[in-house]
This record gives C-alpha cells, structure tokens and sequence, in this order.
C-alpha cells in the first residue's frame, strides 16, 4: 500500500448562536483540510457516507447536502483527476452513485443536491461494510490513487461494535476515513474508532449542521502541502519493507475482551497494518474475532423448564478456541483472500488466562500443521505466560505488553517481530 500522507493545515471551527435543534453549548474543535483545487492537485478517489436517520431534521439533511455540494465545488472533478461517489445509510445502506458516475462537476454538484431524505435507525456499522465493498470495490477504484472516505453522522450507531469493525476493516484496505460528529448525540469515541489516525487530523466534530459552513472553504488550504508531501513519500514508505509474500491474520476473542478493549485492540491492528508493505499485494492482513455459532434459543423452542436448563448448559458458545478453528479453517483459505506462496502468519491477542487450555491447543495446534506461524500478544499481568509461549511457534514469537492503555507505544515493536523474518 503507497503511504500518502494528508498534511494539511489546522484551523478552528468558530461557531456563533446555537443552532435551532441542537441545544447545549457549541463545541470548537481543530480540524485539517482534505485536498482542493490549486497546485496540480493529484486525483482522489473521495466517498461521502451520509446520515440520513430519522435523528436529523429534514432541513439539517438539506443542509447537509448543501455542505458536500460546495466541498465537491473545490476540487478539480474528473476521470482523470478527483471522482466523487455519495451514499446514505440509515437502518438500510442507500448507494446514490458511484465514483465512476459523474464526470462534470456541475452534474455531480445536481446530483447531490437531489438526494432523497429516507429516514430510520442508525445502522453505521453495515453502510460502512456496503461502502467499503461496494463504493471501493477493485474493479471500480483506480491503482495508485488515494481513496478517501468522509462518514457525516449526528448519532450513535445501532451496533457500535460492528460499527468499530467495520471501520477498523475499512481502514486496514487503505481507505483513508474522515469521522464527522455533527451536534451533541454523537459518541465521540466511537467518531474515533471510525477515522483514521491520528485522530488530530481525520475526526472531525462541529456544534451543529449550520456550523457546517463554517468549514467548507478550509478543506482547499492544504492542496499545495499534499502535493509537496506526495512528491516526498513517493513509493511504500512503510516501516516492513518486506518483499515476501506474507498473509497475516489478527485473532481475539471480541466477546470475551468486551466492546472497550476491542475498540483499543482495533486501532492498535490498524497503526500495525499502516507499517505493512501492500504495494503491488506483497502483504495482505486480516481479522477473525467472532465465531458464528448457533447460540440462540428461540422463544417457545422448549416448554419444559428442565430441557430449557440442559439446552442452555449444552450450547457451544463461542471462546478462544473457536476463533482459531475459524482461522485456521476458513481465513487461509483460497476462496477467502490467502495465497499459496504466501507465508503464513497468525498473531493471536490473549488478556487472561485461558478459559479451556486444551481446546485452544488442539486449534494452536491444528493452525501449526497447516503451516500457519503464530505469534502471541499478552496484554497484561492475568496471562500465563508459560500458556502463551506454550501456543506460539517460538520464543521469539511471544509479544508482552502491559495493558491496553499502552498499545499505541508498542506497535513498532510489535511491527519489528513480525518482520523479522521476512
């Protein structure tokens, strides 16, 4: 994956009067600019991935259009040049056209303006994953050029965690995701699990939809410094300069660790995976953290009290030791993305003490046979130590970090045991 650094000028948001539906006191942020017209601007590949849930006034959604509009006003639209695509989510993902529809700025700039109000819940999460496989699918992106994603909500989405792994799997494909908080019924920490980092430069939060305005015209003052930065970063300048084919697969249980420490583990894999070499596919990476299983019991399946009790003793919920089964089963796979001279790789988080020992190394083991290398990250003072090298391939491949309020100052460390070797 080529690096190209967004260096881009801070401003404030000054934001005077409140605004008619979002009471409280206005909020003032720094910010950074995405690219604009000036300086040669090299293209982009530019997504918005707006809210229309029934959270926003209609009017506030107008608003909202009129803002992407005079965004898109400030780039240079064309094939060869930046391409804009626009979609909707709300308990559905709403795709309004592609980055391949629009090549004249003034019919994009209707287009938008035309965009139905719709409605409903705030399912971030699958319009993320919609935007990402669809809105960036390979036969439709450009090689070489940067892809760009600016998700615009003012609420908390349906399901934060699917929100935070969806984003997290988003980002590791190289898209670049601007978070926009508008109002005060926004998580702002699920704004930042969503963008990028650092957080400085792609969260974005404004008091309300009218303070929209105030920013529009900020998003050009950083054309020439990206230019200037992508003449410098020209090629991968990625801390694992591997030329090895290498399939990477990141496993944890996100049922066990809770939605907290999943969010913390999902933008620590995404600061690893920023230092992996993708350009021309040498490094791919992936995430298995839940295994489907067939938990549920469905009302009415029992009417005696007793067979409930054994049903619910007997269900196979999911642990460690199913998220390796998963891995080792279905993400190496040939149908799944893996390549068969690639070199396999498995770094496996774990923050206790294991909760069935010999499952888990029955899985361990059955990943080592298929020829997958497993690396350990211990996260914290509750792991047995003597369990976790017991399950990597060797000592070398055993990573100790304290907690998860220090995973952001150990990545480059983590970075330079995976690629040690390759």
């Amino acid at each position: 994956m080529k690096l190209f650094i967004l260096v881009i000028l801070a401003f404030a948001i000054i934001v005077q009067g409140k605004p008619a539906h979002h009471k409280g006191p206005e909020k003032a942020t720094q910010h950074q600019s995405l690219t604009g017209p000036g300086c040669g601007g090299k293209p982009a590949e530019l997504f918005f991935l707006l809210d229309t849930s029934s959270s926003i006034w209609e009017p506030d959604f107008k608003t909202q259009l009129d803002f992407v509009s005079e965004v898109v006003d400030l780039f240079d639209i064309g094939p060869n040049k930046t391409r804009v695509g626009v979609a909707t989510f709300s308990s559905r993902y709403y795709p309004q056209f592609g980055l391949d529809k629009y090549e004249d700025k003034e019919q994009l700039k209707k287009a938008i303006l035309r965009i139905p109000y719709m409605g409903g819940n705030t399912h971030t999460g699958t319009a993320i994953r919609y935007m990402r496989e669809r809105a960036f699918a390979p036969e439709i992106v450009r090689e070489d050029v940067d892809k760009i994603a600016v998700v615009l909500t003012d609420g908390r989405s349906r399901y934060p965690v699917d929100t935070e792994t969806e984003a997290m799997k988003t980002k590791m494909e190289g898209i670049n995701v601007f978070a926009v908080g508008i109002g005060k019924n926004f998580d702002p920490k699920e704004l930042t699990l969503i963008g990028s980092e650092p957080s400085e430069t792609y969260v974005y939060e404004v008091a309300s939809y009218s303070a929209l305005e105030n920013i529009k015209e900020k998003f050009a003052l950083g054309e020439c410094e990206v230019i200037a930065a992508a003449a410098l970063m020209q090629g991968d300048q990625s801390a694992c300069h591997s030329s090895t084919l290498a399939d990477v697969m990141f496993v944890f249980d996100s049922a066990a660790m809770g939605a907290t420490k999943t969010g913390k583990l999902q933008k620590f894999i995404g600061t690893v995976v920023d230092e992996f070499n993708f350009a021309d596919d040498v490094m791919r990476a992936g995430v298995v953290s839940r295994n489907c299983h067939d938990g549920d019991i469905d009302l009415g399946e029992h009417s005696d009290k007793d067979e409930f009790a054994k049903d619910l003793r007997n269900r196979d919920y999911p642990e460690l030791s199913h998220v390796l089964r998963k891995m080792h089963s279905h993400s190496f796979t040939l149908e799944h993305g893996a390549r068969e001279m690639a070199r396999r790789m498995a770094v496996v988080f774990v923050d206790d003490k294991l909760e069935i020992p010999k499952r888990v190394f029955h899985e361990i083991e059955e990943s080592k046979n298929k020829n997958i290398e497993i690396f350990v990250v211990a996260i914290g003072e509750d792991v047995d130590m003597t369990e976790a090298e017991a399950m990597a391939t060797s000592s070398g491949h055993v990573f100790q970090i304290p907690d998860y309020d220090v995973l952001h100052e150990t990545n480059l460390q983590l970075i330079d045991v995976l690629c040690a070797d390759l």
